[in-house]
């Protein structure tokens, strides 16, 4: 399966839900968006190396890091 590797797009004012329906990826960067509701399964079964969402408006198990809006911050979480 060919792994596209990195897919940003972080401060996009893209709204809605995240679809389930991406290929594998190993970073996938959907922070300072108008993103909502719960990250679909597919998405956190990719195994990803890094995830960053808006942990306020998602409900993500997978995230491994928190975008703070308005700024270039992150919250890393875990080790």
């Amino acid at each position: 399966m060919n792994i596209i590797g990195i897919f940003n797009v972080s401060y996009n004012q893209m709204e809605g839900t995240i679809p389930g329906s991406l290929r594998p990826l190993e970073i996938l960067d959907v922070g300072n968006n108008l993103f909502h509701g719960p990250v679909p399964s597919e998405v956190c079964s990719m195994d990803l190396d890094i995830f960053r969402g808006d942990c306020e408006e998602l409900d993500c198990t997978c995230c491994t890091r928190c975008a703070v809006p308005n700024s270039t911050e992150d919250i890393v979480i875990g080790n």
